[in-house]
């Protein structure tokens, strides 16, 4: 293993690096670079993702339906419960529906599984939501299908993040995170 000293770098870098690794409290040179870098690649995969969401974020809803990436599933389903939040929101009982797999899988399609993990990272916003409008799972017992009172938003303008995206396109990080809250 080569030490600072031979891999002639000027002072001020060997002075830098040897502050770094001492505050770090690293025993060498590999365990430092290899922590940071570690550091740095981790940072680099969330950024990757953010960007990734922020991409499906701006699609249209129907060219998502048609793709099978986990990412286009998440912001189906993530424009499904918006949508149904908002619903249940401005109409009464009769007219609310509970935040189901089902529910969501007739709106905007998607596995089982898949939807059912969603809905699971979002369980306490859903149950809270469902607690503050009292909605039951027996409201999605109707003549009427969910499809012929509901339809999903086209434009990703339509989404409070949709327009963060639409506005603000070069921004690594996206506004609108927290979609859920009520």
């Amino acid at each position: 293993m080569q030490s600072l000293e031979q891999l002639h770098l000027s002072a001020e870098t060997q002075a830098v690096l040897q502050e770094a690794i001492a505050l770090t409290g690293a025993p060498d040179l590999f365990s430092y670079l290899l922590e940071v870098g570690v550091r740095d690649a981790r940072q680099l995969c969330r950024q990757a993702r953010r960007g990734e969401r922020e991409r499906y974020g701006a699609l249209p809803t129907s060219k998502l339906v048609g793709m099978k990436v986990p990412e286009a599933g998440h912001e189906r389903y993530r424009r499904a419960v918006y949508t149904l939040m908002q619903w249940n929101k401005t109409h009464g009982p009769l007219e609310q529906w509970s935040i189901t797999t089902l529910s969501i899988q007739k709106l905007v399609g998607g596995r089982k599984e898949a939807i059912n993990t969603y809905l699971e990272a979002y369980h306490e916003e859903i149950a809270e939501h469902h607690r503050k409008l009292d909605i039951k799972p027996s409201y999605n017992r109707k003549a009427e299908p969910i499809t012929e009172m509901i339809t999903i938003a086209e434009e990703p303008t339509a989404f409070p993040w949709g327009k963060a995206v639409a506005l603000q396109e070069d921004r690594v990080s996206m506004a609108g995170d927290d979609v859920h809250a009520t």
